[in-house]
């Protein structure tokens, strides 16, 4: 297993990028990057996941474009993904982030497994 950090956006917030020989993960693209696009990309040939801890908007505003881009799918727990559209729960009216709601694919349980 590989792990790697990049920071995000104007606050630097982590972002990281996971691969083994069978999967590749980036959690939390907080801003759109070039380098998760092309982490992404690179591993075309893998199980691929955009995976958010959490919907604040400084962990989420480059997963929609990630997806649209690359075609993986975005989960995140359960009791998170009402907050991907809105603004008011994700913090993004407070910071005057333009975020466009979205909702994620996966929705995760507590104690579930991803393969």
């Amino acid at each position: 297993m590989e792990i790697k950090v990049v920071k995000l956006g104007a606050i630097a917030v982590n972002c990281y990028l996971i691969t083994t020989e069978k999967s590749a993960i980036v959690i939390d693209p907080g801003y759109e990057s070039n380098v998760t696009e092309k982490f992404l990309k690179q591993n075309e040939d893998k199980e691929r996941l955009i995976l958010l801890t959490h919907a604040h908007f400084d962990h989420i505003s480059g997963a929609l474009s990630l997806k649209t881009k690359t075609g993986v799918k975005i989960a995140i727990g359960e009791k998170e993904n009402f907050a991907l559209s809105d603004g008011k729960f994700n913090l993004a009216n407070l910071f005057g982030a333009n975020i466009k709601p979205f909702s994620a694919d996966i929705l995760l349980e507590d104690n579930c497994e991803l393969n």
